[in-house]
């Protein structure tokens, strides 16, 4: 028998060498889903601002800052109410709520703020 005429029955190096490339190359494609986070940072943050516990911490006289949900928040205290700057995530919205009663009987006038994250349920005045 010659060289030519040996067949082997089983797969050749190189389509073993490929099949192993092509193998290799999908899961190095899929690991990204295999091992992602079910949420992404914006969706965990509103989740923890929802259950976090929110504190007053004066500074001054009329000025205080609320913490404990995701960022501090600065409340100025004046005779015409309060001012809120950088409201926060809405879901803590009752927390602050019950934060700025404690600090004035008076209604907010207005809250300076900025957007960031999308349509993620931030407030945006």
């Amino acid at each position: 028998m010659t060289t030519k005429q040996t067949k082997s029955s089983g797969m050749s190096r190189r389509r073993l060498f490929a099949m192993t490339g092509f193998s290799a190359g999908a899961l190095m494609l899929a690991r990204h889903a295999l091992f992602a986070d079910e949420e992404g940072i914006v969706p965990t943050m509103v989740n923890a601002a929802a259950k976090a516990k929110i504190s007053i911490q004066p500074i001054r006289h009329d000025i205080s800052v609320l913490e404990g949900s995701g960022g501090n928040i600065a409340v100025l205290t004046g005779k015409d109410g309060q001012l809120l700057v950088d409201a926060g995530f809405t879901v803590s919205r009752p927390g602050y709520s019950a934060t700025d009663r404690a600090l004035t009987r008076r209604a907010q006038p207005g809250t300076i703020n900025h957007l960031c994250g999308g349509p993620s349920g931030i407030i945006a005045v």
